[in-house]
């Protein structure tokens, strides 16, 4: 079971590199296609997709749950089933959103106040967005389903093949058709996703009648996604929520430092997302086995490695900051540094409680993890806004910092109801766990402050960024036991190619 979550693991990081890789790469092309006042309605039309599919924060994790206890109960029928629920169902959403987005495309434009000479464009641009939210939706059902089947190999070559597809039809497409053109460009992308996924999810549905499952599973779907749903909704608040605040107490300047700043926890908690979604589908495998003892037994071990990897990683990664930020952008940004350090330490905090989320959702019972996501918010205002009156943005973030450790520390009390297991073996692991994270940053910030005083601008970039991953890799090999190696590498390539 380990040797094949670690490739899952490995799969689904490389399924969210491969889009941040993309974006990336992207940016350039966009510019030089559109220019900047085209780049920000780019911008705003990719925001309009990204809440379009807040349709799919409480759908998604529960596709991908009853799908993996249907394939731990050896249930090839009821499998058959869920896969033309899901398929219809998300087909019945994406429309009625395609529907939405191009009759909204109009009032958008004018919504947005754009620049008269890319309104045209930019209607044309939103009109077809809204095909692409259907066609991304669809294609995020059918990756749940391929999760909820712990095929994250399949998920992640879909990915790569997408994210290839979209920079290579910007080239293309964009300079001649300016904002059409992405819009099409990404079209075009999403539409290699779901034809990768719609292949790899065809089996299930052979030999059987095209029958979605009964109203009573419907009605345990519904009411598992619905807490996911408000727990979606309240990580976005607090995602969101600093870069409000902190503009209504400080100068446009520090908004911009806790941008820069935000960044590097925005991409741990991508990463750090991508990594639980094979521990959910494990988990969740078990428990439609049956076998509670060998659930708990599996949800010990995992509990251990995510909890201390993940304090592990944000202690690194807040340490390393501020040469990362330097060789990325040059001097002048050590504000970024610190508030983009505190960020990640409160978003460590907080994804410490993915494993018990996990857990929770594979027993059928996401309501713990809603709870705790309203805790979350309440005290997060509770800190931020007296804090942000006597430190401005630093005290913003030393807000979310304090609601998310609050936060974590209930949903540990409350978890042990439903499973007495702890991350630490005792106390003197758990220090053990936290003097070689600072021992590792140590050597992660040394490293990097090195690079950046010896070699000139971004040259330094690659040696800081090694820094940070070998330090990581040198504290999960000593604290975890997870040594990546040749041969691991090897299998999870076979069995993505399977």
């Amino acid at each position: 079971m380990r040797g094949r979550l670690k490739l899952n693991v490995l799969a689904a990081v490389v399924n969210a590199l491969a889009v941040v890789a993309s974006a990336l790469v992207a940016v350039p092309l966009i510019l030089d296609a559109v220019g900047t006042a085209g780049y920000g309605v780019w911008a705003l039309g990719l925001a309009v997709v990204v809440y379009a599919s807040m349709a799919d924060a409480g759908l998604g994790p529960a596709v991908q749950r009853f799908t993996a206890v249907v394939s731990g109960a050896e249930d090839r029928a009821g499998t058959a089933q869920l896969m033309w629920t899901t398929l219809l169902a998300y087909a019945a959403v994406g429309g009625v959103a395609l529907l939405a987005v191009r009759l909204a495309a109009p009032g958008l434009v004018d919504l947005f106040d754009l620049p008269a000479a890319l309104d045209a464009d930019a209607e044309k641009m939103f009109r077809l967005l809204g095909i692409v939210v259907a066609v991304a939706l669809l294609a995020s059902g059918a990756g749940h389903l391929l999760a909820g089947l712990e095929r994250f190999g399949t998920l992640a070559l879909s990915s790569i093949a997408g994210a290839v597809t979209f920079v290579v039809a910007i080239a293309i497409l964009a300079g001649d058709r300016g904002l059409p053109g992405l819009a099409t460009a990404l079209l075009v992308q999403q539409s290699v996703v779901l034809a990768v996924r719609l292949w790899a999810v065809r089996g299930l549905g052979l030999g059987h009648p095209v029958r979605p499952v009964g109203i009573r599973r419907l009605a345990e779907m519904v009411r598992f996604s619905l807490p996911l749903q408000a727990a979606a909704v309240a990580d976005l608040i607090n995602a969101q929520g600093d870069k409000i605040v902190v503009g209504l107490v400080a100068a446009l300047a520090t908004v911009g430092q806790l941008g820069i700043g935000a960044q590097f926890a925005d991409g741990g908690r991508l990463l750090a997302a991508a990594a639980l979604g094979p521990i959910v589908s494990t988990l969740a495998v078990t428990a439609g086995a049956g076998d509670v003892s060998l659930l708990r037994t599996r949800f010990a071990e995992l509990h251990r490695l995510w909890v201390l990897g993940v304090l592990g990683a944000g202690l690194v990664g807040a340490m390393v900051l501020q040469p990362l930020i330097e060789a990325w952008l040059g001097g002048g940004h050590d504000e970024a540094a610190l508030l983009g350090g505190v960020l990640v330490l409160a978003t460590a905090a907080g994804l410490a409680t993915g494993s018990g989320a996990a857990y929770l959702r594979a027993l059928g019972r996401p309501g713990l993890e809603a709870r705790y996501g309203l805790i979350v918010v309440g005290v997060n205002l509770l800190l931020t806004i007296p804090l942000a009156l006597a430190a401005g943005a630093r005290g913003v973030v030393l807000g979310t910092l304090g609601a998310y450790v609050v936060g974590g520390l209930w949903f540990s009390v409350r978890l042990a109801r439903y499973v007495p297991v702890v991350p630490f073996r005792d106390r003197r692991d758990g220090a053990v766990a936290v003097g070689a994270a600072l021992a590792a940053g140590g050597v992660a910030l040394l490293v990097g402050s090195l690079a950046v005083a010896i070699l000139p601008g971004r040259a330094a970039l690659p040696f800081v960024a090694a820094g940070a991953l070998g330090a990581i890799a040198g504290y999960a090999a000593v604290v975890l036991g997870v040594r990546p190696t040749r041969r691991s590498l090897r299998q999870w390539i076979a069995g993505a190619s399977a």
